[in-house]
């Protein structure tokens, strides 16, 4: 797949960001600890037609870090310079946020929103061992070993990192996980691993606020696809945003947890993004 990368800076601050496929523009805002080089559901997007914009988020790649009121100006900005008047989103996981962010803080930018297993509210505390364990693991001093190592461990025992690491993305059991999945998910789950990396963004995500008000000013359609058996971030995410958003829609994934891009359910995640863009994409505007 033909891929650009690009780094806008402006306002002191700098924004790194790729673009790959041509068509209608999405603007995809990634999870925790991934990057431009996200991967999951880019392929799909791209061969339906669509050009697909991946930002680094603050903190991650050589982009600035932000506050919250910063990195959706920066967004703003980045369409300014891509003459995109409109655009579809797409958030996911801890990029959830941002996205929620940016649809409530600038509602005549965005045609439409999707949540992809996103956080929408409170997610990890000082009293979770999540956040005291993130702040040892993916601190910007070690991170970059950690990854290494499970990049290692991903390629010459991809299986094996699989089981050891369901529990912290299922409530299922390890057992229950593999009977959901096949070879080529754990290939992507491999490539996953060896792709990703927290810089300093991370630990940017844990620490942000939490969504307050910012769902309620909400006033674009939203689509949430979320899995009920998530444990990285719970199904309660998924009904904060139907309780708070009218516009909203929510379509319960059939998977094994917190990556509904591979195992059973994908296809569904997939088919069901892609014509919610579709649907949505006469509201999408791009300028001369």
């Amino acid at each position: 797949m033909k891929e650009s990368r690009y780094l806008l800076e402006w306002n002191g601050k700098k924004l790194s960001y790729s673009i790959r496929g041509e068509g209608d523009p999405v603007l995809l805002l990634h999870g925790g600890h991934s990057n431009w080089d996200e991967e999951f559901g880019v392929d799909e997007l791209v061969e339906a037609g669509f050009s697909v914009i991946t930002p680094n988020r603050p903190g991650y790649g050589v982009t600035s870090l932000m506050t919250p009121e910063d990195e959706t100006a920066h967004y703003a900005n980045l369409l300014d310079c891509l003459h995109i008047r409109q655009v579809a989103v797409i958030a996911i996981s801890a990029g959830g946020p941002s996205g929620i962010r940016l649809a409530a803080a600038r509602p005549e930018r965005i045609s439409s929103l999707i949540l992809q297993s996103a956080v929408t509210g409170v997610w990890l505390t000082p009293y979770d061992k999540e956040y005291r364990a993130a702040h040892l693991l993916f601190h910007p001093v070690t991170e970059r070993y950690i990854w290494k190592l499970l990049g290692l461990y991903a390629r010459f025992a991809p299986r094996a990192l699989f089981k050891q690491m369901a529990q912290s993305f299922s409530k299922l059991t390890t057992q229950e996980v593999l009977e959901k999945i096949d070879p080529s998910d754990l290939a992507a789950f491999s490539r996953m691993i060896t792709r990703q990396r927290s810089g300093r963004g991370f630990l940017l995500d844990v620490k942000r606020p939490s969504i307050g008000e910012e769902l309620r000013r909400i006033s674009c359609p939203v689509l949430v696809l979320h899995d009920v058996n998530d444990a990285a971030v719970p199904f309660i995410h998924a009904e904060r945003v139907m309780r708070a958003v009218e516009t909203a829609r929510l379509v319960q994934v059939d998977g094994w947890g917190h990556l509904i891009w591979i195992g059973r359910g994908a296809r569904k995640v997939f088919d069901e993004t892609a014509v919610f863009l579709n649907e949505n994409s006469k509201r999408t505007e791009v300028s001369e």
